[in-house]
């Protein structure tokens, strides 16, 4: 099935386009002032490259807010969104800054390794650009769903659209659209798979015993499953609205009505993807975490816990020491005893040993094998058994 082009109704602004990207090969980057992008062709080969701003608002029909809001030299980052003008599609989303125009893409951005929401320059070496690349390339995607190389592994199988189709090959902005959303989505569940075998360690030490360290990092955990949440619904919202809005929709400008419907049942595939993101790690994580109000009491009844073990060995060691000095005052009388022939040992003998038994009286109380079993045992029954 021949798949007629969605957009770019005609090719006179191609040549101009061309002109305004100086392209290299061989993965060495131009020698300009202008930070390079990657360029992605119909067969996937990546290369290096430079545009001209001016170019691209011209003869692919942006806009210059488009433009900056692609700019990865922006301070203040734009909101996430999918752009769809005249003769391009503009990315901007989690951090990977792409425009899809007919017969090439441009990535301008990746996410950053270490921080999903940050954004690093693009390179070739990048395993997001590889598979994105890939993705393009292959006219008929295997079933297999590995994504192991680079490091971008799924826990998932997705099933692309030519997968439903056949084998048939798409167009090129549909098969680039869904190499980025396919990328995305496998980041985003490798982060979320991340979270949440970072939440449950601190939750079974926190059913053991009360520490402000695991109280601490229970908190941290729990604000990133939040700020993670709320990325996964952002990105579902984005879908949503490019499925709701018509006007988006036909301006795609597919000439075909069946390569419309097409189009709607690949966004709406992603957009059930990054659903069943949040549905089944999100709501177990959420009820087996407290809230932050019962943290708070937590860490204050640990602080008061505390504060009763405290005086608990004060007075301890005051009983301790008056043991003693009742011990040494008894010996001490003025009455014969039998020990006067000993003199002075049997004075510092008495001595050393009204000092020991207060010494082991001590001890024995503040051994927290001894004395502690019983307020830790109170401990966990005073706080809440989480289901995991």
């Amino acid at each position: 099935m021949e798949s007629a082009p969605l957009m770019l109704r005609g090719r006179a602004g191609e040549g101009s386009v061309r002109r305004g990207l100086s392209s290299t090969q061989g993965g060495i980057p131009p020698p300009s002032k202008t930070k390079p992008v990657i360029l992605i062709d119909e067969e996937g080969h990546l290369s290096y490259t430079t545009l001209r701003k001016q170019a691209l608002i011209t003869d692919m029909a942006l806009r210059h807010r488009d433009i900056r809001a692609l700019e990865p030299q922006v301070a203040l980052p734009y909101p996430p969104a999918i752009l769809v003008r005249r003769q391009a599609i503009v990315l901007n989303l989690e951090g990977l800054k792409l425009i899809i125009g007919r017969e090439k893409a441009l990535v301008l951005s990746v996410p950053a390794p270490g921080d999903l929401t940050a954004r690093c320059p693009a390179d070739l070496a990048n395993p997001l650009v590889q598979q994105l690349a890939a993705h393009i390339a292959m006219r008929a995607w295997p079933g297999s769903g590995d994504g192991a190389e680079g490091g971008l592994g799924a826990s998932f199988s997705v099933a692309t659209l030519e997968e439903i189709r056949g084998g048939a090959t798409l167009p090129y902005e549909l098969r680039a659209l869904e190499g980025a959303l396919l990328c995305l989505v496998r980041v985003l569940e490798r982060e979320v798979g991340a979270l949440e075998r970072g939440v449950r360690p601190v939750l079974d030490r926190i059913r053991r015993g009360v520490l402000r360290s695991d109280l601490e990092e229970l908190y941290e955990s729990r604000t990133r499953l939040v700020r993670g949440l709320a990325r996964v619904s952002r990105m579902k919202e984005i879908l949503e609205e490019l499925l709701d809005e018509e006007e988006l929709m036909a301006g795609l400008e597919a000439p075909d009505p069946g390569e419309m419907e097409e189009c709607e049942d690949l966004v709406e595939a992603y957009w059930l993807q990054v659903d069943a993101l949040a549905l089944p790690p999100w709501p177990c994580c959420r009820s087996a975490s407290p809230p932050p109000e019962h943290l708070v009491n937590l860490d204050l009844d640990a602080r008061r816990n505390q504060l009763v073990s405290l005086g608990l060995a004060i007075d301890l060691l005051l009983m301790a020491f008056e043991c003693h000095m009742a011990l040494t005052s008894i010996f001490g009388m003025n009455l014969t005893s039998g020990l006067e022939p000993l003199q002075p040992y049997s004075l510092w003998g008495i001595v050393a040993l009204g000092a020991g038994a207060g010494a082991l009286l001590t001890a024995l109380q503040l051994d927290p094998e001894v004395a502690g079993e019983e307020y830790r045992s109170e401990a966990r029954r005073s706080q809440p058994c989480f289901a995991l």
